[in-house]
């Protein structure tokens, strides 16, 4: 087996929250295959990780021209007319990085999310003659008013959809029943990851006095669907209970000041702290100290809603319980009652009483870390991941599809688990 050239396509470039994209690309190239990384977007104004400042002068930015430009039929040929009209920009930047490709000789093309960055990787591995992935996540299938008639086309000319867990793969096999879907799950690195070596030393039961017991800690992007307001609801619920606890929820988005707005109405400012956004090595801190993750999830109106969220799998690779949501792929790496506790989604009463079983047993919250290191190690192992994509890349040495009628017959769908 050769091994792949490959290029990857971004809708943006760097984004703090997307720590799993830059962990792959790191990963790929430890295993020693050239990865060049194309971005359609420059992100400006937002704190980075060390990686990937030290990448970014190594992306090339395509960014998409206006729809005019984009549209003119003679320059692009006559399938042009099949691109839905919100579509063509990324397609044509596709098409821009296509050329790239061919003096590159890449062999194939990968994206992260199915929306502008797969229609834009299919068009430039239709220009390139290679063939091409796209990896399916949350934000990017979730959402009702997707076009899913435009998806499942990119679906059936792709390769392959990988997606993060077995709920999406079951959804996309409805959404896309001419693709081949491959559930291949994030992976963490499991050497830089690891149980802190006080762990099980910061566990006294809750009474014996806050200082001594490690802080609940989660982290992500303030949006609605982290449920971080139920967190917030929960923890005064303890408190107001005699069994007051420290959280930490690290993080930045549009719902930070909201959250903050609850915590501080629900008089929490002495036990709820609030640090931003912050680098993945401060990440990597707090849940070592922490006592229990918590991320009570919760579905947006709009069908929006997690999938595999990365901090549960960190805190399983550092053999930290859990208390989560039953929500997509969460109960995928939380086992209720194994490496730690579900509840149902929006349920701050629920959240408040896992918490509290967990927090009152130093040594449950053991015996679950342990068994969620165990599970990590077996199923989330950023080796074992990259290694899955990589001979996925390397087996996918077949043209790229020539796009040629929406409404084609679909291929015979075939699942895959890797």
């Amino acid at each position: 087996m050769s091994t792949p050239r490959v290029a990857y396509v971004l809708r943006a470039f760097p984004r703090l929250s997307e720590t799993f994209i830059l962990n792959e690309l790191l990963a790929l190239r430890a295993l020693g295959i050239p990865v060049r990384v194309f971005a359609l977007e420059r992100v400006t104004g937002e704190r980075m990780h060390p990686e990937a400042e030290r990448m970014l002068p190594e992306v090339t930015f395509v960014e998409p021209r206006g729809l005019a430009q984009a549209g003119a039929r003679a320059k692009h040929g006559p399938g042009w007319s099949l691109v839905p009209a919100k579509q063509r920009a990324h397609a044509d930047a596709g098409r821009r990085i296509g050329l790239e490709l061919k003096a590159w000789r890449a062999t194939h093309v990968h994206a992260h999310y199915a929306g502008p960055a797969a229609t834009a990787a299919a068009f430039a591995a239709r220009t390139a003659g290679i063939p091409f992935t796209f990896t399916a996540h949350a934000k990017d299938i979730f959402v009702d008013s997707l076009d899913w008639k435009w998806l499942a086309w990119l679906g059936a000319q792709a390769h392959a959809v990988v997606t993060v867990c077995d709920y999406n793969r079951r959804f996309l096999r409805r959404r896309m029943p001419g693709a081949r879907v491959v559930r291949l799950y994030n992976g963490v690195d499991l050497e830089r990851w690891r149980p802190s070596h006080a762990a099980g030393r910061n566990g006294a039961h809750p009474r014996a006095g806050v200082s001594d017991v490690g802080p609940i800690v989660t982290a992500g992007r303030f949006v609605q669907k982290k449920g971080f307001d139920v967190l917030v609801r929960a923890m005064a619920i303890l408190r107001d209970r005699g069994t007051p606890l420290r959280a930490v929820l690290i993080g930045d988005g549009v719902e930070r000041r909201p959250v903050q707005a609850l915590a501080r109405s629900l008089r929490l400012g002495r036990w709820v702290r609030f640090p931003g956004a912050v680098t993945h090595a401060h990440v990597m801190r707090a849940v070592r100290r922490a006592a229990i993750v918590a991320l009570p999830c919760v579905v947006e109106e709009d069908g929006n809603q997690d999938a595999l969220p990365t901090v549960l799998l960190e805190a399983a690779a550092c053999g930290v319980p859990a208390v989560a949501s039953r929500v997509a792929g969460v109960p995928e790496i939380v086992r209720d009652g194994v490496t730690g506790r579900l509840v149902e989604p929006g349920d701050a009463e629920a959240l408040a009483d896992a918490i509290a079983s967990l927090m009152s047993s130093p040594h449950r919250r053991a015996r679950m870390g342990a068994a969620a290191r165990r599970r990590a190690e077996s199923k989330f192992d950023r080796r074992r991941a990259s290694l899955a994509l990589a001979r996925l890349f390397a087996r996918s040495g077949i043209p790229a599809r020539t796009p040629t009628r929406l409404q084609e017959s679909p291929r015979a769908h075939r699942a895959s688990v890797l």
